[in-house]
């Protein structure tokens, strides 16, 4: 498979909407065996024989496990002893390493977090129902003492005060896990609590059809009744958990209801097969394709594709030919498209989870690989479309597909860890693809063994448009804003007024944005009673030429140039890496523009993209 990380354009190029198995069945290899190249042996500890190394976090992380999953697909369908040996010192290591004197296991090192056994009972589950039957007699009996020790496990711990705790997606992977259970001990019991927790779940299901529960637990809502939802979590974990339950315990409802959430996510999908999660409850995790440490969306984007629906083995064509090009030339994926060119390695936590959800993918047969070849919710031009559990809306006017992001499903006493304040949390033209790409308002390693640090950058930056004072109170944190979105004749303008906000939470001066779409521009303005600036990051290339002066900033990119037109001063920020910032969140690159604004005084930036 050729390398695409440096594709230059973001733009998807035209074999990426095409879905097949070859291409799955490669990219699949080829994570497989750069992490086995990774994989630590013959130093007789047990504590390191069988971890992987990370060349970008440099640590060992726990849940390699999960390996195991993919690795036995790969010495079925190869015959090569070395996937099934890879296989086994994993599991092992993680025996060694993570094992807690209570049955379970950990995330990481430095981690108490236990809740991930469910995540390693489901590999081992699904690697004994799909394999067992191929196995060694002696590891599949090890196995299957491991599976059954993390199911007793997994059943004690998610008792009545953790299921109302925590995020969703645990109470969504526990009816996955039990399924499973039921399935390979024989275990009606087990079965039973599948069913049971499915029940429960359903009340996570919105009239709009999200799904809520992640950065909160599932019943709660924001002080302004808005739930918690995140578009990764839910379409790369969650929904995929509950649809391979309904399908293991022939329940018909839970299907229903997770196609219908599924077409409801889809919406976010955009033209490139990239999701848009910029606003997610648990945006911190966003990466380009979905989240860093879930599973992935093929397996629900074959579901739909299976049912019918016209637009889906399109979806997986794209999205497949997403998590390509942020394949490294080194094999690993990455967190985004441009993590190689921002000269920053890969983790491994993306390759062996997403392994895991296109092995399910490649198990499934009866998946068609050329569909009616509709387009995606997105790639119409529809007008508006609104969200009204989350206070987030889409406009889909021309080239320009722009996401307005409101709401307050802010974690508790974490403001910054989402982006709200009603401005453009996304911007995508499809000449360039993504051009406005929004990150939580204060970058922040919220899970320290799942978020990476960066080699060339001390400060990590907000990429969300805002209007942000000299005391750091910005437009992106307000969780109070009031926005209005209306559409008329192919154009759309989202109006959002609030006050500045404190990294503590405090109001600062009022402010308004005004953004309008249409078939030729994006238009960004409004005002401020204070003092402040205005910050418009760009996504730039490495290699695109960018020009400053008289009102203008130019920036030449391939075959297509981005103009914005403004009466502001911009200036193109210098950052710890030069004239370009990067955000490990969706893994872009960008001009870091900014300029003053004046107390009262209106403002407007107009930006066009045209083909040359």
């Amino acid at each position: 498979m050729a390398d695409l990380s440096s594709f230059p354009s973001f733009v998807a190029p035209p074999e990426a909407a095409v879905w097949s198995r070859a291409r799955a069945e490669e990219l699949v290899a080829r994570w497989c065996d750069a992490l086995l190249a990774r994989q630590i042996a013959g130093t007789g500890d047990r504590m390191l024989d069988g971890a992987i190394a990370c060349p970008a976090c440099g640590v060992l992380h726990g849940r390699v496990g999960d390996l195991a999953y993919p690795l036995a697909y790969r010495w079925t369908r190869t015959g090569d002893e070395k996937y099934l040996a890879a296989a086994e010192r994993v599991v092992e290591w993680t025996e060694a390493a993570m094992r807690r004197e209570d049955g379970g296991l950990y995330n990481d090192f430095q981690s108490q977090w236990w809740a991930i056994t469910v995540f390693a009972q489901i590999a081992l589950g699904k690697t004994l129902l799909r394999f067992g039957d191929r196995l060694p007699r002696a590891l599949r009996e090890r196995w299957s003492a491991l599976f059954e020790r993390n199911t007793d496990f997994v059943v004690e711990r998610f008792d009545e005060s953790f299921v109302e705790s925590t995020n969703v997606n645990y109470p969504a992977s526990f009816c996955e896990a039990m399924a499973l259970a039921g399935r390979v001990l024989g275990d009606a019991g087990r079965t039973a609590l599948a069913r049971s927790m499915a029940d429960r779940v359903m009340k996570s299901f919105l009239p709009d059809g999200l799904f809520t529960g992640e950065g909160a637990p599932m019943s709660h809502r924001s002080p302004r009744g808005h739930a918690y939802v995140d578009l990764g979590y839910n379409l790369e974990e969650s929904l995929p958990s509950l649809l391979a339950y309904a399908e293991l315990c022939g329940d018909g409802r839970m299907k229903d209801a997770v196609f219908a959430s599924a077409a409801a996510h889809a919406e976010f999908l955009l033209p490139d097969g990239g999701l848009d999660d910029s606003f997610g409850s648990r945006s911190a995790k966003w990466t380009y394709y979905g989240s860093r440490t879930s599973d992935g969306l093929l397996p629900i984007l074959g579901a739909l594709a299976k049912a019918g629906v016209p637009w889906a083995a399109r979806a997986m064509g794209l999205h497949l030919g997403l998590l390509a090009r942020c394949t490294n030339a080194a094999g690993l994926l990455a967190g985004g498209v441009q993590y190689g060119a921002a000269g920053e390695p890969a983790c491994i936590h993306h390759s062996f989870t997403h392994a895991k959800s296109v092995v399910d993918v490649l198990l499934d047969d009866s998946i068609p690989e050329r569909g009616a070849d509709a387009p995606l919710p997105r790639e119409r031009a529809y007008g508006l479309k609104f969200f009204p559990s989350i206070d987030v809306a889409l406009a889909a006017v021309g080239p320009w597909r722009v996401t307005f992001a409101g709401g307050d499903s802010f974690a508790q006493g974490m403001t910054g860890l989402r982006i709200s304040g009603g401005g453009p949390s996304l911007a995508w033209h499809e000449a360039v693809g993504p051009l406005v790409v929004g990150t939580m308002a204060d970058y922040a390693i919220v899970e320290a063994r799942n978020l990476q640090d960066l080699r060339h950058e001390r400060t990590v930056l907000s990429m969300t448009p805002r209007i942000e004072a000299n005391d750091s109170s910005s437009s992106a944190r307000d969780a109070d804003a009031e926005m209005e979105a209306t559409s008329s004749a192919d154009a759309v303008e989202c109006r959002a007024k609030g006050r500045l906000t404190g990294p503590d939470g405090s109001n600062g001066a009022a402010y308004e944005l005004v953004s309008h779409v249409d078939g030729a521009a994006l238009s960004i303005g409004g005002t401020c009673e204070a003092d402040a600036r205005f910050v418009l990051p760009v996504v730039a290339l490495a290699t695109d030429r960018i020009e400053i002066g008289n009102g203008r900033v130019r920036i030449e990119r391939g075959n297509a140039v981005v103009t914005i037109e403004s009466d502001l001063p911009f200036e193109l920020a210098k950052t710890d890496r030069g004239d370009r910032a990067f955000s490990p969140i969706a893994g872009f690159l960008y001009a870091y523009l900014t300029a003053p604004l004046r107390a009262g005084r209106a403002f407007s930036a107009r930006i066009a993209v045209e083909r040359t």
